[in-house]
């Protein structure tokens, strides 16, 4: 699967399906039944009814517990960051922080299709097209790559009206929802700063923080917070957007199952309002 898609977010839809397939007692088996219509073609119908659909409940239950959750985390804690003592605390809480917020593209995306009456793997891969936009999660791709160009400058503070000068933005700062800054920053931050005060990429990512703030008035957003996170952590290349995803599926799962029990389909409608044709 995830043909297309960047490393990254492939990676992500990997890890969701085989949890997914892992939770259940017949690997492989998340969909609920299959119908068939008179010629005989095979559709999926969503039954809230199917105890197969409790795989969907138990993934966005377990992401809520603690002591559940590490089902989910062990597998990239142990992969990226295996002597990371307060390492698992953090993609927790960076699990937590994504899994919802409101009907942000990906997730009014995932519900459209949930509401179509695709099953959750369709519900899933259609939220991950949507997240690695630029303007959506792939966002902290850019935050990646200018943390990166700015880690070996002699002057984080210079380095940032530099930027500014060249008409460039400070990416992963600022929030349409958030004039006082981004509560899911805050709090990752807070945790970094808690338990890897000491560290040498904390500092820098700290003085970035506090230089744009200086310079732009922005607040950091989660974008930003999360390559922190990445970065303090050592995390490859494209973690961001992996956290960002898998913490989010969870989210697009549990829209799913609303929109199932509405049994109703979204359909916006458009007014054509450009020039009239001719008579």
């Amino acid at each position: 699967m995830g043909a297309g898609l960047r490393p990254a977010t492939k990676a992500a839809a990997e890890v969701i399906v085989r949890r997914c397939a892992d939770c259940h007692d017949q690997p492989g088996r998340l969909l609920p039944r299959s119908l068939s219509d008179e010629r005989g073609v095979s559709f999926w119908q969503p039954q809230l009814d199917d105890p197969r659909l409790n795989t969907s409940r138990h993934i966005v239950f377990n992401l809520s517990q603690p002591e559940k959750s590490i089902l989910l985390l062990a597998p990239l804690a142990e992969a990226w960051m295996p002597e990371v003592e307060q390492g698992t605390r953090l993609l927790h809480g960076a699990f937590i922080l994504c899994a919802d917020h409101e009907l942000n593209v990906s997730s009014f995306t995932a519900r459209c299709v949930a509401s179509a009456g695709s099953h959750p793997y369709a519900v899933v891969i259609a939220g991950l097209a949507a997240l690695e936009g630029p303007k959506h999660g792939g966002a902290s791709a850019r935050v990646e790559s200018m943390l990166e160009s700015m880690r070996h400058a002699r002057s984080v503070r210079t380095a940032v009206r530099d930027r500014l000068r060249r008409g460039e933005v400070v990416d992963g700062f600022g929030h349409p929802l958030y004039s006082d800054g981004d509560p899911r920053a805050h709090f990752l931050l807070d945790l970094l700063a808690e338990h890897y005060a000491p560290s040498a990429e904390w500092r820098f990512v700290r003085e970035i923080a506090r230089a744009a703030a200086a310079s732009t008035g922005e607040h950091p957003n989660v974008d930003f917070a999360l390559a922190a996170v990445a970065r303090v952590l050592r995390l490859p290349a494209g973690a961001p957007l992996t956290l960002f995803a898998i913490g989010r599926s969870v989210g697009w799962i549990g829209h799913a199952i609303e929109q199932y029990a509405t049994g109703q389909l979204i359909r916006p409608r458009a007014k054509y309002i450009g020039v009239a044709p001719a008579p």
